[in-house]
């Protein structure tokens, strides 16, 4: 009698410690998370499974030792309003070690952020060096790189922010990117951001690719069938010889399925590319709403680096306001509406010699965001870092009954 109390208690305090260990993971990464956050404001919170990092469903890592696991395993995804600047704030399961020595503190992932505004501009649809399109498009992307040298990816190593209109800033004093624990933070000023008086409506794709410097425009490539030490493997021939594969290895959705969904909706006969959705957040709201929308105060279209305390410079204004129509509700994916054209997608990266906006007058006042697919998506409305207390709390009690059954068992071997 006595061995089998023994072993169910055996069994129970392992279970325990199991539980122990994942609490303060999970901890971990969400002080990580929460220590960066100052006086702001979540506007935008959203979980991505573990385990997702393979891509279409069948990517495999390469088999050099630095590619450690989890390395390209999204987990969180955070943007935070903290006054003069917004933080874009993406965790992984594991940063890596950073093995190169990324000045920016990381330097084997590649982040892309594509952010959906409410300008009422027809958006872009194209991805840099991913290979993907974003529907129902973006107004601009954050290509968050490890940081070399003095050129800007795609061309060179340091992050950028790209604009729809091909327009781009290079990281500087209004642009940073660090790293805290496993958690990689873009903080962006918002004189070089649009529509920050409507950061509750955007949306957000967000691509984690692996940083290769000897890569097309920078993203590592996938191969067929094994990995390289060097590639991906796992790829699909067909999409491959068509030039449609997605060089993607997670992406920021609810579940694994999703994320192979999206990835796979490629069509190597027509040459296809796969459709990543942006994410929006839900928005307690009537069943329709129009907002007013005008443009910010500060144009964005500079193609040069402004320095740490200037505004950047623009040679021409946003259009004058216009009326945007949509229906958030609880959606969280969106389609265009068919009214509007859809670009083609190309591997290229915008041309970031353009300084004005775009030059499409025959954009409609009027932009209606289609519903495609209901999904929920908690946002965080306070600072209040709720999940920090309740992992210290259930780490206590963990603590607290691993004890409390050592000493029955000991108790129990004395006197049984």
């Amino acid at each position: 009698m006595y061995r089998v109390v023994e072993r169910v208690a055996t069994y129970i305090v392992l279970a325990i410690i199991v539980f122990t260990l994942a609490s303060i993971y999970v901890f971990q990464t969400t002080y990580s998370i929460y220590s960066s956050l100052g006086d702001g404001r979540v506007v935008f919170s959203m979980e991505d499974p573990v385990g997702d990092d393979n891509g279409t469903g069948n990517y495999t890592y390469p088999t050099n030792s630095v590619f450690q696991p989890g390395v390209f395993d999204m987990t969180n995804f955070t943007v935070v309003d903290n006054g003069d600047t917004v933080l874009f704030m993406a965790s992984i399961v594991n940063l890596g070690d950073n093995p190169w020595n990324g000045p920016n503190g990381f330097c084997l992932q590649y982040f892309q952020i594509y952010v959906l505004t409410t300008l009422p501009v027809d958006p872009n649809r194209t991805t840099i060096g991913a290979n993907v399109v974003i529907e129902p498009g973006w107004h601009f992307a954050l290509l968050l790189a490890p940081g070399w040298g003095d050129t800007p990816v795609p061309v060179g190593e340091r992050a950028a922010l790209y604009y729809y209109n091909g327009s781009f800033i290079e990281q500087n004093g209004l642009f940073t990117v660090y790293v805290e624990g496993n958690t990689i933070i873009a903080s962006v000023h918002k004189s070089i951001l649009p529509d920050t008086e409507f950061i509750d409506w955007w949306g957000y794709a967000v691509l984690l690719t692996s940083y290769d410097g000897y890569g097309p425009m920078k993203v590592r490539p996938i191969q067929p069938g094994d990995p390289g030490e060097w590639v991906f493997g796992g790829g699909d021939p067909e999409a491959i010889a068509a030039g449609v594969e997605p060089r993607v290895i997670d992406i920021l959705a609810e579940t694994a399925d999703e994320q192979y969904l999206m990835l796979n909706s490629y069509d190597p006969s027509t040459g296809e590319r796969a459709k990543v959705f942006a994410v929006i957040p839900s928005v307690t709201t009537p069943t329709s709403i129009t907002i007013t929308v005008s443009p910010p105060t500060t144009p964005f279209t500079n193609t040069t680096s402004p320095s740490p305390n200037t505004t950047p410079t623009t040679s021409s204004p946003l259009t004058p306001i216009e009326t945007l129509t949509t229906t958030p509700n609880t959606t969280t994916y969106y389609s265009t509406s068919p009214t509007s054209p859809t670009p083609s997608s190309t591997s290229s990266p915008p041309s970031n010699t353009s300084s004005s906006p775009l030059t499409n007058t025959s954009l409609p006042t009027t932009t209606t965001l289609t519903p495609s697919k209901t999904e929920t998506v908690s946002v965080t409305e306070t600072l209040t870092p709720t999940g920090i207390p309740v992992m210290m709390i259930a780490i206590i009690v963990a603590v607290v009954v691993v004890i409390a059954i050592v000493v029955v068992f000991l108790v129990g071997r004395r006197y049984l």
